[in-house]
């Protein structure tokens, strides 16, 4: 009898249970559309695949409805030589380890107006790829920048070079060790060199030690095997060591450097 009894109360419970599991569905209480999850989970119906929502961000990071093109690992880009005035333009000479993600880095950059792949400082002539990976020719993987100084300040190129190396090492970068994966600044104009100069300075005041980074003027360069031009266009899950997002300063960069200029101006 006992045993009947509670079967039967088990019954009525369910019968209980059900009603009010259904009470609540038709209130929309309990309707995949209006769960709420714990953290990380998508309301049904709400995000397309892919997509990232204003204000969504797990970071906590605001995030615009469209994705920032410039600091995206791959960014499908225009590799055609642009044609622009020698003689208005200005260049610098800049090696950071290996020049894939270099050349990639500065090419996204508004202003300038042509970037290539090379060996600088070295003292062997015309040397390959191969000869230079064996560490004996001096030679470093550097790009070649042209840039309109109307648009884009050297102070801002920079600027920008330091926030994607590690100025305190030597003969590396990345997963990179050699010789020819030593950071440097290579001028073409001797008038830029006081500007370098501010830039490097400001950087080795956040350092004790001196900073690796070499302050020279270009002695040579060889412009790369055409493999290695836009590399990274041509190959997009190929290895780079930069990030690409503290593109996301270069409006900043631009307005401080042409602020400080102004005030350089006046003194």
């Amino acid at each position: 009898m006992k045993t009947e009894k509670r079967r039967q109360n088990r019954k009525f419970l369910l019968v209980i249970a059900m009603l009010l599991l259904l009470a609540g569905c038709q209130e929309g209480g309990l309707s995949p559309e209006n769960q709420v999850g714990g953290a990380g989970e998508i309301k049904t119906g709400e995000i397309k695949t892919g997509e990232i929502k204003t204000g969504e961000s797990k970071t906590g990071v605001i995030k615009s409805e469209e994705p920032n093109p410039i600091t995206a690992r791959v960014m499908p880009r225009d590799t055609k030589p642009k044609e622009f005035d020698v003689t208005k333009a200005k260049e610098i000479y800049l090696a950071g380890g290996c020049f894939w993600g270099m050349e990639e880095y500065f090419a996204r950059i508004p202003g300038v107006l042509d970037v290539e792949s090379g060996y600088a400082n070295g003292f062997t002539e015309d040397p390959s790829y191969q000869e230079v990976c064996t560490g004996m020719t001096g030679f470093a993987e550097t790009i070649h920048l042209w840039y309109d100084p109307e648009e884009i300040h050297l102070r801002t190129l920079l600027r920008q070079y330091f926030k994607i190396i590690d100025p305190t090492l030597v003969d590396r970068q990345g997963n990179d060790v050699g010789n020819q994966y030593r950071t440097g600044i290579y001028y073409a104009d001797k008038e830029d060199l006081d500007t370098i100069q501010v830039i490097y300075d400001e950087v080795q005041a956040n350092y004790e030690l001196p900073i690796a980074t070499e302050l020279l003027p270009i002695l040579g360069f060889y412009k790369a095997e055409e493999y290695h031009q836009d590399y990274l266009q041509k190959n997009p899950t190929g290895y780079c060591h930069i990030h690409f997002t503290s593109l996301a300063d270069l409006e900043e960069e631009e307005a401080r450097a042409r602020e400080e200029e102004k005030t350089a101006a006046k003194e």
